[in-house]
C-alpha cells in the first residue's frame, strides 16, 4: 500500500492502514482440528519464506473452510480474512483484494455498527484499493466515510482525521478535479492552522498539493 512509498511522495502521508487485522481479528485456534492445523502452518511457512502466492492460496482455502463451518457473516471470519488480504498486498496485489475487504466491512459492520475504528480503517483500506486500480469516485467515496467516522471519534483536528482527509485531495487532484481538491485543501490548511501545533510534514504535503491544484 502507500506507506511503502518514498517520504516525499504524496502517497508517503496516507493513514496507515496497513495494521488489518485492528481489534478483535484474530480466528481462534483450530483446536483439535488436525487438518486446519497443518494448512494454518503450512500457510505460515510459506508466508515466512516470501512465497505469497502460495501462502494466498493455502490462507484462501482456510478462509473458504471456515466460512462453510461458520456461515458467511460470522465474526471469527476477520482473522482469515485478514490473512489473506495481508500477503496478497504484500505480494503487489492490493487490488485484488476488494471483495475480501468489503466482506470485511459487512461482518464489522454487524458487529460493531458505523461509528467504529475497524470500521474506518476497512473504509480507508477499500479507498486505497479503489485508487490504485483508478476508480477514483469509489475512493472519494471511502475516504469520505472513513474521514466521517474518524472525525467523529477523534476530532476534525486529530493527526489520523486530518491525515485521512488529506487522502481525498491527493485523489481528487488524479481525478482531475480541482473544485473539490481545493475545497478539501482549504479545509485541511484550515484545521491544521486550529491545532495550534507545527506538523511539518502535513504542512510540506498541503503545499506539494497546492502546486499541483
Amino acid at each position: 500500500m502507500f506507506l511503502l512509498v518514498n517520504a516525499l511522495s504524496p502517497e508517503a502521508f496516507a493513514v496507515p492502514n496497513m495494521g488489518i487485522a485492528a481489534s478483535g481479528g484474530n480466528a481462534p485456534s483450530a483446536g483439535a482440528d488436525p487438518e486446519m492445523n497443518a494448512l494454518e502452518k503450512q500457510a505460515r511457512e510459506y508466508s515466512d519464506k516470501r512465497q505469497w502466492a502460495k501462502a494466498q492460496a493455502v490462507y484462501g482455502s482456510i478462509l473458504e473452510k471456515r466460512r462453510r463451518e461458520w456461515g458467511p457473516d460470522d465474526f471469527r471470519l476477520v482473522g482469515p480474512i485478514n490473512n489473506v488480504v495481508r500477503v496478497t498486498c504484500v505480494d503487489g496485489k492490493c487490488a485484488d483484494t476488494v471483495p475480501y475487504l468489503q466482506d470485511l466491512l459487512r461482518i464489522r459492520l454487524k458487529k460493531f455498527g458505523l461509528r467504529n475504528a475497524d470500521v474506518a480503517t476497512t473504509y480507508a483500506l477499500i479507498a486505497e484499493a479503489n485508487e490504485k486500480m483508478r476508480r477514483y469516485d469509489e475512493a472519494m467515496k471511502n475516504f469520505g466515510e472513513a474521514v466521517q467516522i474518524r472525525d467523529e471519534l477523534y476530532g476534525k483536528t486529530a493527526e489520523m482525521s486530518l491525515r485521512t482527509r488529506m487522502n481525498l485531495i491527493r485523489v481528487a487532484i488524479k481525478k482531475n478535479d480541482k473544485a473539490a481538491a481545493r475545497k478539501n485543501l482549504q479545509q485541511c490548511q484550515t484545521l491544521l492552522s486550529a491545532t495550534r501545533k507545527p506538523r511539518p510534514e502535513m504542512e510540506k504535503l498541503l503545499s506539494h498539493f497546492a502546486e499541483k491544484i
